[in-house]
């Protein structure tokens, strides 16, 4: 509820912005970012269509070279997970994030390696073919590494299937946050369980000492085992 009160904000605010006239025009702004393609290294492509928003592809070379080292390294060196996330409501389009944990830094408080941010795709379309332009390209400069990546991301089932279209040797990882999410707007919305049976399930799933966090195939039995009884 709250997500959708959010982004019918955000819609009301962009009218008034349109309105008001303080945005350039969108093709002005395409065109600002073309011409970045000779000058900004950031930039990489620019793909436009008949009938499609433009699509932009970020990323530095120093990037790549991280992802190289750290998602691509198996089975020689310790790799981490290169997850990826669709956000609503940065601008006119949609903006697909690139995160892995840099494993060579940590951080002096709790001793964790902190999360980098990775390429950026700026899209308006959110099919198949959008997102396999994105992956595809991301593929081609990592097709001599040691390994392919494992990729992580929500239940997008078109950004899915465009991950295993680009890395069809990857292991791919479901955001448990998401999957949470779907689990309890299920109990709560579709099947109608009540509050307190409602947490003790998603704890049973998703907790600390849940299904999800098993560490080994006879723990997960066990926990699974705990779960149905919930």
């Amino acid at each position: 509820m709250r997500k959708q009160v959010d982004n019918a904000k955000y819609r009301q605010a962009k009218k008034e912005r349109k309105g008001s006239g303080r945005r350039g025009n969108f093709a002005d702004h395409v065109q600002s970012v073309e011409d970045m393609l000779q000058t900004n290294p950031f930039v990489q492509l620019v793909l436009q269509a008949k009938d499609k928003v433009p699509c932009v592809i970020l990323h530095t070379d120093e990037q790549l070279q991280d992802i190289w080292r750290l998602c691509c390294s198996s089975p020689h060196g310790k790799s981490t997970v290169l997850g990826f996330d669709k956000t609503y409501n940065l601008g006119d389009v949609h903006v697909t994030v690139c995160v892995f944990k840099h494993l060579a830094v940590t951080r002096n408080k709790s001793d964790e390696c902190p999360i980098f941010v990775g390429p950026i795709f700026l899209h308006g379309n959110l099919d198949y073919e959008t997102f396999r332009f994105f992956f595809q390209h991301l593929a081609s400069h990592l097709q001599d590494c040691p390994s392919q990546p494992v990729t992580g991301s929500d239940q997008e089932k078109a950004m899915c299937k465009a991950i295993a279209t680009a890395f069809p040797a990857s292991s791919h990882l479901t955001c448990t946050r998401h999957m949470r999410g779907n689990a309890e707007d299920k109990l709560r919305d579709s099947i109608g369980v009540c509050d307190t049976h409602r947490r003790h399930v998603l704890e049973a799933i998703f907790g600390r000492n849940g299904l999800a966090e098993a560490g080994d195939g006879v723990l997960f039995d066990c926990r699974l085992q705990l779960a149905r009884e919930a």
